[in-house]
């Protein structure tokens, strides 16, 4: 599970906190249907970033393990294959923008 919390850079989902942002400033903090679209957009959004940091980590792959810090990154490690990040990315950006654009109004998304 770590290794897999550290190749999705999970750390970064805090980022997408700020969805919750327009909820607060209309006054829409009590509003049960908001959140719940905030929560689904929330995962939505992390889905596609970690297929995006995967992806970029694919194609720094040779740099990334000649960086000091860098090399210590589960495909570049090597601790993750190339194989599965690249299933893992086409299956977290798949679930992302299923996720989106099945439970979330037309509105979010455009």
């Amino acid at each position: 599970m770590k290794l897999l919390a550290q190749a999705l850079r999970l750390h970064q989902w805090a980022k997408n906190m700020l969805l919750a942002v327009p909820l607060l400033t209309a006054h829409l903090v009590l509003d049960l249907e908001a959140w719940t679209s905030v929560i689904v957009a929330f995962f939505g959004f992390g889905f596609v970033a970690s297929a995006t940091y995967l992806v970029n980590d694919l194609i720094d792959l040779k740099s990334d393990r000649l960086h000091a810090q860098k090399r210590f990154r589960p495909m570049a490690s090597g601790r993750l294959t190339v194989s599965a990040g690249m299933a893992l990315a086409i299956v977290l950006a798949f679930l992302g923008f299923a996720i989106s654009a099945a439970a979330l109004p037309a509105g979010f998304i455009h």
